[in-house]
Order: C-alpha cells, then structure tokens, then sequence
C-alpha cells in the first residue's frame, strides 16, 4: 500500500478521501450508527467494466467478501479478447442496428406533435416506411462455445428488427414476432 497525496493504493484499487475508487468503480459506505447497518453507493463505468448481469455477479462477490469468504464463490473471468473481433474481420450478418436513421425534426413542428408522436397507429406510418424494434439482449450463452462462468465484462448486443410497415400490418403477429429472432 502506497501513500501518495492522500491517496492510497490498494490492491489495483485508489483509496482517497475515506473511498475506494477504480478505473472501472467507485464507491461510497456510509456506516448508520442508529442500526449498525450501512449505506453503499456505487458507480461504475459500463464501458470499462460490465453490463448489468456482470454488475450483479460484481456485487454478489463484494457481498461474499464483507460476510468475511475467503474466496468468491463464482470466480470472476476478465478475459476481454473472447469478444475480439477476428483478425482479419469477417462481417458474416446485416447489422441494421447501425444503420442510420433518417430525422424526424421536420415532422414535429409544435409541443403538442410531440407526445402525439409517440402514439401512432397503421394509418399514421406510411407503408414503404422503416419501422424498427431494437431490444438489448444478453448474449452470454449465445455464444459457441458460451462465455464462462464468472464472466463479468459487457456481453450485450443491440439488434434491431427493421421492416416496412406495409409489412409489418399485413402480415399476423407471429410476423413481427419471427423478425426480432
């Protein structure tokens, strides 16, 4: 442990200020006096450190080593090149969740056409249009082989289903279902 301007180093971590900060997470404890419990506030950078089922196996091992475990029941796994691109890169699918969505600032002309816009039915889209539904998905046992145990990065993609919405009405809702797979 290293004192540094009253910064201390702590196993790859920084202590400063009564805190333990990271590159990737900070945190705050407030100990209650009244109930001998505590407050913990954390902040973490999603782009260094994980996606929301990384954060929760992240704090479930903090959890296990403030009950006092010698080690984590779930060892964590960081290694970040099992989601490298190949090299060379290969694009072997459409990925239409990057393509660039026209504006819409000249449609909406007054407040009152902005919560309109976001009700809408067939008759409001016209039907040589785009329509796209984007959902973030956890991909870690997507993967051939899955990601292992313990993996706590960023494992989640964002794909969109795009369609014409002539299409998408014309068509039964098993459709729309079948084109977000």
């Amino acid at each position: 442990m290293a004192l540094e301007q009253g910064r201390q180093q702590i196993d790859g971590g920084l202590y400063w200020g009564g805190r333990v900060m990271f590159v990737e997470a900070d945190a705050d404890v407030t100990r209650l006096r009244c109930s001998g419990g505590f407050i913990l506030a954390t902040r973490v950078n999603h782009t260094m450190m994980s996606d929301g089922a990384g954060l929760s196996q992240f704090m479930n091992t903090w959890a296990e080593m403030a009950r006092g475990v010698k080690s984590p029941s779930i060892a964590p796994v960081w290694r970040r090149e099992l989601l490298m691109a190949r090299d060379p890169p290969r694009i072997t699918c459409n990925h239409r969740e990057f393509e660039h969505v026209p504006d819409t600032k000249e449609r909406i002309i007054i407040p009152e056409n902005v919560l309109r816009s976001f009700f809408f039915g067939p008759a409001d889209i016209e039907p040589e249009e785009d329509v796209r539904l984007m959902c973030i998905v956890n991909a870690r046992a997507r993967f051939y082989p899955p990601l292992p145990v313990g993996y706590y990065g960023n494992a989640f993609p964002y794909p969109a289903a795009v369609t014409a919405a002539g299409k998408l009405c014309g068509n039964p809702f098993g459709y729309a279902v079948e084109s977000t797979k």
